[in-house]
């Protein structure tokens, strides 16, 4: 029962997940590859490439989620 689950929700993020324009295709439905863990992550992104925090400038936040296979890491964000 647990592989049909498995499956299913395997096609479904298949369904689910786009690839931008110029971005080669990934098949994420495989027989051999299952998903081991998903959830949200926050990514700080400061101006102008700098990583300082000392600058006193807020980063700006990109929120991704990400998907941890048997055999890869996916990491995505919302179209849009």
């Amino acid at each position: 029962a647990r592989k049909r689950e498995q499956e299913v929700e395997m096609l479904q993020l298949s369904s689910k997940i786009e690839f931008g324009e110029g971005r080669p295709y990934f098949p994420i439905s495989s027989a051999s590859r299952h998903l081991v863990k998903k959830g949200p992550m926050c990514r700080l992104v400061w101006a102008n490439g700098d990583t300082h925090r000392r600058t006193g400038k807020r980063p700006q936040k990109v929120n991704l989620f990400l998907f941890l296979f048997n055999d890869i890491l996916l990491i995505t964000k919302k179209k849009g």
